[in-house]
């Protein structure tokens, strides 16, 4: 809890003090330590403190944490299924599936002569994902690590992304393959629109009007 304080500086003093873990622990025959603090929540809330003390702020609240990748999953396959039922889960699936293929093909086709010419990650399937939630729910915030107090709606995000990755994918250089970055959202869109359009057991259309018009965002009552 001491180290915490420290890494959160003046004013941080007393900080944790109702939920800190009461005793010591004998580490080694010469070290002994308190217990501290431990678990997702104390982390999450060290996270926002941190950054409430780096941005002058009282409180931030932009921290979401979860057990494990299985609960985070599991959060992600409801919204999807407040959407098309119990398709939910096979829609998930497949858009991520799908889009590993379709973000990768521009590229095979456009340097498969090129020996020298290497790629990988799953970064085109995951930005098909994003972009999927941006289309079911535009005004979701996205934030930046790196500027902890700016988030705008999704759907602003998607416009800027798809424009500055466009422009990237076309001057070339660097280490990141924006195409996939590119064709990955592009199919994201495409595959949530034709999915929900067919399959979904809401219009999709009116959903998108009604979330641009609400003040918060919100699923589909499911």
């Amino acid at each position: 809890l001491n180290a915490a304080r420290q890494l959160l500086g003046t004013g941080f003093e007393t900080w944790g003090e109702d939920w800190n873990s009461p005793g010591t622990v004998q580490l080694t025959k010469s070290f002994q330590t308190s217990l501290g603090i431990g678990g997702r929540e104390p982390a999450k809330k060290l996270v926002e403190a941190y950054y409430a003390s780096r941005t002058g702020a009282e409180a931030y609240k932009g921290c979401t944490a979860y057990m494990d990748f299985r609960e985070l999953l599991e959060k992600q396959l409801y919204s999807y299924e407040c959407y098309l039922g119990s398709m939910g889960k096979l829609f998930f699936v497949l858009l991520y599936i799908l889009a590993l293929f379709a973000s990768s093909i521009p590229d095979y086709l456009k340097h498969k002569d090129s020996s020298h010419y290497r790629s990988l990650g799953a970064s085109g399937a995951v930005s098909a994902v994003m972009f999927a939630c941006i289309v079911l729910i535009p005004k979701s915030d996205i934030g930046f690590p790196f500027l902890p107090t700016i988030r705008i709606p999704g759907y602003l995000f998607g416009v800027i992304y798809l424009i500055v990755t466009a422009y990237l994918d076309k001057k070339g250089g660097g280490n990141i393959n924006h195409g996939a970055h590119l064709w990955g959202a592009l199919f994201g869109i495409l595959f949530t629109i034709a999915t929900i359009g067919l399959l979904g057991e809401v219009n999709l259309w009116d959903n998108f009007l009604q979330q641009l018009k609400a003040s918060e965002p919100f699923l589909p009552a499911c």
